[in-house]
């Protein structure tokens, strides 16, 4: 589940930040990281998703922020009710690739200088 969660960190970052009008901060990112883990399950796993957001709610207890429950069960069932549209829009996007934007940014760089190359030895 760790290594899943670090191989899809930038859509599930991408998805927390259309799912939530503002970012967690200090203390408060480990709840972030929680949703990360329901996210994941939610899309990359056979659990069931009732159990996956049951889990993922109980986390908060686990992490010492019972006041946050509702927050995490809100988010995550915000995701499932706009799966659809919210993927479909990352799909979209840059994020998809799934790697950092400045080394996207050098790939394509790099990607158009050989194209220009190809393109002059023609």
């Amino acid at each position: 589940m760790c290594f899943g969660v670090l191989r899809t960190l930038s859509q599930l970052d991408w998805l927390i930040n259309k799912l939530m009008a503002r970012p967690m901060t200090g203390k408060q990112r480990t709840v972030h990281y929680l949703i990360m883990v329901g996210l994941y399950q939610l899309l990359y796993t056979r659990i069931p998703p009732h159990a996956a957001l049951a889990e993922t709610v109980e986390g908060a207890i686990a992490i010492k922020r019972p006041q946050l429950k509702g927050l995490i069960n809100g988010v995550l069932r915000q995701f499932q009710a706009s799966a659809r549209r919210l993927l479909a829009e990352f799909n979209a996007s840059d994020a998809r690739y799934l790697h950092p934007s400045w080394l996207l940014k050098r790939l394509q760089k790099s990607v158009s200088r050989a194209v220009a190359i190809h393109r002059r030895s023609q």
